[in-house]
């Protein structure tokens, strides 16, 4: 049994300035066909920028109008094209928090939906110093420092946003962080 399902037809069935929805006609493994659906995002990438400062993890307190409710959030945003995730971590980081980390580790990426194939990288940012404020307003957010013994409990408030989750276990796994 292969894994991959021969695609038979592709077609862009909806597309604006941010992303497309392709649709895909594959064919199963029992030789039927089936159409799947995916989001193509216009922009390059993102990135998730996780930094602890003297044993707190810092975190931004968006309102998110979809959801229609503020969530802490690991500070993140977009990559921009021909910029490494290590920078766009840097760059994010210091536009949302005013502080400007200047160490950046990858720590792994992943997949935030299966309904596209975009990708999160995580960044691990420290050394943290203040960022020239031409290069934070207005973005600097609502910054909120959570021990990081506290961390997981607060990210895994009813419902959970997942994009906080991965990027705290890929910290812990790599020895970043402890005690979760």
């Amino acid at each position: 049994m292969t894994d991959e399902w021969p695609v038979l037809d592709s077609e862009i069935e909806y597309a604006n300035p941010y992303f497309a929805v392709e649709r895909e006609a594959v064919e199963q493994p029992d030789g039927t066909p089936n159409d799947y659906y995916r989001i193509d995002f216009d922009a390059a990438g993102g990135v998730i920028a996780l930094g602890v400062d003297d044993g707190d993890v810092l975190f931004v307190e968006l309102y998110r109008p979809r959801l229609q409710r503020r969530l802490l959030e690991l500070p993140g945003g977009g990559i921009d094209d021909g910029e490494t995730p290590e920078a766009a971590a840097r760059r994010e980081f210091a536009e949302e928090t005013g502080f400007e980390p200047s160490t950046t580790t990858h720590l792994g990426s992943f997949y935030f939906s299966a309904w596209t194939r975009a990708q999160r990288d995580v960044v691990w940012v420290d050394d943290f110093s203040p960022a020239p404020a031409h290069e934070t307003e207005p973005e600097v957010q609502d910054i909120k420092r959570v021990p990081v013994a506290d961390a997981l409990n607060r990210v895994c408030d009813d419902p959970a946003a997942e994009w906080n989750l991965t990027p705290l276990i890929l910290a812990q796994r790599e020895g970043f962080i402890e005690g979760l």
